[in-house]
């Protein structure tokens, strides 16, 4: 079975003259990221590819997660907003994985 998951990048600072998209990680927002990469584990929802976006602050919460899954997970990369983003067709390119059984946002 398919399992598409959405998460939420953890708990991030704003810190004056940055940009949003350059926002980095507050310290409880380490904890907790990696505290949610354990939980995953433990409950089997470790994802088979992970898209993920390129603000500082959801690098950051994968990386803090990504350890406790203990086995290499596919990872794609997207603007995190659509001012980055260009315009395209309403078709969409991306193909998933025929027996994706999780997917970490």
């Amino acid at each position: 079975m398919r399992r598409l998951m959405l998460f939420r990048h953890a708990k991030a600072e704003r810190p004056e003259g940055v940009n949003d998209h350059d926002r980095p990680l507050a310290a409880r927002g380490q904890k907790d990221s990696e505290a949610i990469g354990i939980y995953m584990a433990e409950q089997g929802l470790v994802p088979d590819l992970a898209i993920v976006s390129t603000a500082r602050r959801t690098q950051e919460t994968w990386a803090g997660a990504l350890p406790a899954f203990n086995r290499k997970i596919a990872v794609r990369m997207t603007p995190s907003s659509t001012r980055h983003q260009k315009k395209s067709s309403s078709k969409s390119s991306t193909r998933w994985p025929p027996r994706l059984t999780c997917c970490f946002w």
